[in-house]
């Protein structure tokens, strides 16, 4: 990594970054300090948290750079954009989570159609509306924050709806629950809590709950389409009622549940 890599990196963070005194890096070969860094409760650097923070692997040529980048670098922006940045440049691994509705009733209609067309689904994730992906990475996970997530979703009532309709975006195909109003609710509810996380994962503009039944179909969504409507007009409408927030980790490339948070009944 160059010294323009290293800019950009620190150029994304919301806290000022600089290499710690020679006499005062850690001791172990090959780790590169930074100070400050930020805490899950979003404190900053030892003289708040006590915590020091590493990464490891890099460590000689970076530190290398940040003394040739000089000391006190400023940075500006939003500290989940530098953390996707820093896990594609360093090869950090941090293990990402998701913040979902999980909708069982919906297997029995959209189960196939992930098995064949979802990945998600081949690494143990059932069907689901997505509220925020990503979220925080695992290790910001602290008691706090965990805290904060069950008071925010106790206070939302469980959605009720209905899964009633295909639809498409440009090659996903999904099924929509109606009413929405109660999803975007509790997605909003989220974001006010924690608002570097957009809905949805900001991927659109607007956030449109939706349940997913086939990804990256191109040449096969308008069968898909049509296939999965004949299996819902059989079935019939799928009615749910979500009763928690599910919160669950990417790791292995499998996704597990970290924990669940119930929603006002």
């Amino acid at each position: 990594m160059d010294n323009a890599q290293l800019v950009s990196l620190t150029s994304l963070c919301s806290v000022n970054v600089r290499c710690l005194p020679k006499a005062d890096m850690p001791a172990r070969r090959g780790r590169l300090a930074l100070m400050p860094f930020p805490t899950a409760n979003n404190s900053f650097g030892p003289e708040k948290s006590g915590h020091w923070a590493s990464v490891d692997g890099a460590g000689v040529a970076l530190k290398r750079l940040c003394h040739d980048a000089g000391h006190g670098l400023k940075a500006s922006g939003r500290l989940a954009r530098f953390r996707d940045q820093a896990r594609a440049t360093l090869g950090v691994g941090m293990s990402r989570t998701l913040l979902a509705l999980m909708v069982p009733e919906a297997e029995p209609v959209v189960g196939s159609f992930r098995d064949q067309y979802d990945p998600s689904a081949r690494r143990g994730l059932g069907a689901h509306i997505t509220l925020i992906y990503p979220f925080l990475d695992s290790q910001w996970l602290s008691p706090q924050v965990l805290a904060r997530l069950r008071d925010v979703i106790a206070g939302v009532p469980a959605p009720m709806f209905r899964l009633i309709e295909v639809r498409t975006f440009p090659s996903v195909v999904w099924l929509a629950p109606e009413p929405a109003k109660h999803i975007m609710v509790l997605a909003d509810a989220l974001v006010a809590a924690f608002p570097d996380h957009p809905k949805g994962g900001g991927a659109f503009p607007d956030f449109v709950p939706h349940l997913t039944a086939a990804r990256g179909v191109h040449h096969e969504k308008e069968a898909v389409v049509n296939e999965l409507g004949v299996r819902l007009a059989d079935y019939g409408p799928v009615y749910c009622w979500c009763e928690n927030v599910t919160l669950l980790v990417s790791e292995d490339r499998r996704w597990r549940v970290l924990a669940q948070f119930p929603l006002l009944h």
